[in-house]
């Protein structure tokens, strides 16, 4: 059974940069309020085991269960570099794929327009960035 976790930029802007969290996510049900990100701590705290962080809801993203070649977990919004079965190297962008019900790389930016699954073996993904971070990157 896969981890189900999610990132999220911090709002906070300590020495005027955010911070990535990761762990649970809560959304709010009042429009005006931001997501909040639960990063819990391995040991407990004398008030708790973790805090909460509010984040900026467009950076939300999920973990999809798998790694890329580094070890690095792959979150939605990641953007990762691979090559295809004839060794094109390829830029591409983690999604949810509501139609196959499954996790995949959108390479519509590139000169085909398809998505691959990045669970299946032969591709060896490798993240280069995320479209918050990096938006330069899928802009080729």
């Amino acid at each position: 059974m896969r981890e189900i976790k999610f990132r999220g930029k911090s709002t906070e802007t300590k020495l005027h940069t955010a911070r990535w969290r990761f762990g649970d996510l809560r959304t709010p049900s009042n429009e005006a309020c931001k997501p909040l990100i639960f990063v819990h701590f391995p040991k407990p705290m004398h008030d708790g085991n973790g805090y909460w962080y509010e984040v900026e809801a467009e950076t939300v993203g999920q973990f999809t269960g798998a790694k890329d070649i580094n070890g690095k977990e792959l979150y939605e919004g990641d953007i990762v570099k691979f090559c295809d079965d004839r060794a094109h190297e390829l830029v591409g962008v983690i999604k949810w794929c509501a139609l196959a019900r499954r996790w995949g790389v959108d390479i519509s930016a590139s000169v085909r327009d398809c998505v691959y699954h990045p669970f299946d073996a032969r591709y060896a993904f490798e993240i280069i960035g995320n479209v918050h971070d990096n938006p330069e990157l899928i802009k080729k």
